[in-house]
């Protein structure tokens, strides 16, 4: 939201979330596919390989669809046919910011007014699940398990919106009331997103403490540490099954590595690539400019 707001220009928008999104996406595919896949398979190398699930796990997400499993991976773990069940939220986010997209393309026709336009449909995206007005009419997605993705993710437009006027003491207000909702509520869906709206307020008022500022990461590995944390969890719960902790604890040793390394040679020449773009695409438009006028 952020970047579509300081830009004001959906191609540079399209072409950030792009870069930031697909090829760390894609790393994590081909890694898991091509490389842990034929080692940990119960399949032969030969059966493995001329197997479509193999590319279909690869492909599929360019269609926005996800396909958690490779042939003869994790046939023994609780979580049959999950190589990396952290996906099944990439489509949703994806078309989260096409809707976004679309959302500031019809505010311009208000003018001076088009924040407020943004900040009314962000609101009625926030509290539809509650007035029983679904988020299915924003978005066609059949799973009720994301009920409430579109809502959280509506709040963060919200919050980017009104940056300038939110001070930080007010979101961990904000967050306290989130948990307290969550303590009186009944409905096990509400209580959901009472909890995780809260646990996200709470989070971002942490962050913005001075001592957190000063011992804060180079840099940003949460989406690495996002797409890897689950295949790693299920290669260790390959190796040393019914132990939660061992697990938990083996697995942060290597995913925070592995989020690293895509941090550094998949993330980070994005982004550059990305400021490259951007850069290329103001020039040309300074130049069309200056040739009409």
């Amino acid at each position: 939201m952020n970047s579509l707001i300081k830009r004001k220009n959906i191609l540079l928008f399209a072409a950030s979330r792009f870069l930031r999104i697909v090829p760390p996406l894609f790393f994590v595919l081909f890694l898991t596919a091509f490389f842990f896949g034929p080692l940990i398979s119960s399949y032969s190398v030969k059966q493995y390989f001329s197997n479509p699930e193999l590319f279909g796990y690869i492909l599929k997400p360019l269609t926005l669809v996800i396909q958690y499993n490779l042939p003869g991976v994790f046939t023994d773990n609780n979580y049959k046919i999950a190589v990396n069940g952290s996906l099944w939220s990439i489509p949703v986010e994806i078309k989260a910011y096409i809707y976004l997209a679309m959302v500031y393309i019809v505010s311009l026709i208000f003018g001076k007014y088009k924040n407020y336009f943004m900040l009314s449909i962000t609101i009625i995206v926030i509290l539809s699940p509650f007035v029983k007005f679904s988020p299915m009419t924003f978005a066609a997605y059949d799973d009720l398990n994301s009920l409430f993705l579109y809502p959280l993710f509506a709040m963060g437009c919200l919050f980017s919106l009104l940056k300038d006027k939110l001070h930080i003491n007010a979101i961990a207000g904000i967050s306290i009331l989130f948990f307290i909702s969550y303590f009186i509520s009944s409905n096990y869906s509400n209580r959901v997103f009472f909890f995780s709206a809260g646990v996200a307020m709470f989070s971002l008022y942490i962050a913005s403490l001075p001592l957190l500022k000063k011992i804060a990461l180079k840099f940003d590995i949460s989406y690495g540490v996002y797409i890897w944390a689950f295949p790693v969890q299920q290669l260790m719960s390959s190796f040393i099954p019914n132990s939660p902790y061992i697990n938990m604890f083996t697995s942060i040793l290597v995913v925070t590595p592995l989020a690293y390394i895509s941090r550094i040679l998949i993330e980070n020449p994005c982004l550059h690539l990305n400021k490259k773009f951007q850069c290329y695409y103001l020039k040309v438009s300074q130049y069309r400019v200056s040739k009409v006028a």
